[in-house]
C-alpha cells in the first residue's frame, strides 16, 4: 500500500508537464499569429487625383513617383499648350499687319488712279463720246468702291489693335498690382502717388515715363530708393 501512496504523487508530477507543454504551445500560436494580423495592415494612405487610396508601404514610392510625373506631363502639356497658343496669336498678328501693310500700299495705289479722274469734265465727255463716259465712269466707281472697302478693312485692323493693346496693358497692370500687394505692404493707390512724386521730384524723372511704367520691378526699385533716399536724408 505504501507503494501505491508513493506512486501516486509520481503520476502527478508526470502529467504537470504535459499541460504546462500545452500552453506554452498555445502562447506561441498566439505569438505567431500576431505578425500575420500586423502584415494585414501594412498600408499607408496615398491622394491619386484628389481621391485617398490605402496600399501596401512597399507600392507608396511607387505610387508617389508615378503621381509625380503625371503632375510633370500635365504641366509640359499645359506649357506646350501655351506655347501653341502664344504660336498661333503671334502668326494671327503678323498675317494681321502683313495685310495691314498691303492695305496701305493698295489705298495709295487706288488714290492715284482716282487722281486722274479729278480733272474729268464729266459733262463735256458725255456730249462727245457718251461711250467712253460710260466707261471711265464704271472704272471710277469700280475704284471709288474698292477705296472703301481698303479704308474699311484698315479701320476695323486699327480698331482690333487698339482693342488689344488695351487688353494687354489692363492684363499687365493688374499683374503688376497683384507683385505690388506681395512684396511691398499695405500698397495702395497713396503708395504709388508717393513712388510717383518721389521719382518726378528727386529724381528728375519724365511724368510720361513713370505714367506708362508697367514693370513691377522697376516700380519695386524705386520704392526702395525711396526708401534709401529718406534714410539718408534722416541721418
Amino acid at each position: 500500500m505504501e507503494d501505491d501512496i508513493i506512486d501516486q504523487p509520481a503520476e502527478a508530477e508526470v502529467d504537470l508537464p504535459e499541460q504546462t507543454e500545452t500552453d506554452e504551445v498555445q502562447a506561441e500560436t498566439v505569438t505567431e499569429d500576431q505578425p500575420e494580423a500586423d502584415d494585414a495592415d501594412d498600408s499607408e494612405e496615398i491622394e491619386y487625383e484628389g481621391e485617398k487610396y490605402k496600399v501596401p508601404k512597399s507600392l507608396k514610392d511607387a505610387f508617389l513617383r508615378q503621381s509625380d510625373y503625371t503632375r510633370k506631363t500635365q504641366e509640359v502639356a499645359e506649357q506646350r499648350k501655351e506655347f501653341e497658343r502664344q504660336r498661333d496669336q503671334f502668326q494671327q498678328q503678323a498675317a494681321m499687319q502683313r495685310q495691314h501693310i498691303e492695305d496701305f500700299s493698295q489705298l495709295h495705289t487706288i488714290d492715284a488712279q482716282i487722281e486722274r479722274f479729278k480733272n474729268v469734265d464729266w459733262d463735256a465727255l458725255i456730249d462727245q463720246d457718251p461711250v467712253e463716259a460710260m466707261k471711265l465712269e464704271r472704272q471710277y466707281r469700280t475704284l471709288t468702291d474698292a477705296r472703301n472697302s481698303t479704308v474699311q478693312r484698315i479701320q476695323e485692323v486699327e480698331q482690333r489693335q487698339d482693342f488689344e493693346s488695351k487688353r494687354q496693358y489692363a492684363t499687365a497692370l493688374e499683374k503688376g498690382r497683384e507683385v505690388l500687394q506681395r512684396e511691398i505692404p499695405n500698397w495702395s493707390a497713396d503708395k504709388a502717388r508717393e513712388i510717383k512724386e518721389f521719382a518726378v521730384k528727386d529724381l528728375k524723372i519724365d511724368p510720361k515715363v513713370i505714367d506708362n511704367l508697367l514693370d513691377p520691378q522697376a516700380v519695386l526699385a524705386l520704392h526702395y530708393a525711396k526708401i534709401g533716399y529718406q534714410s539718408l536724408k534722416k541721418a
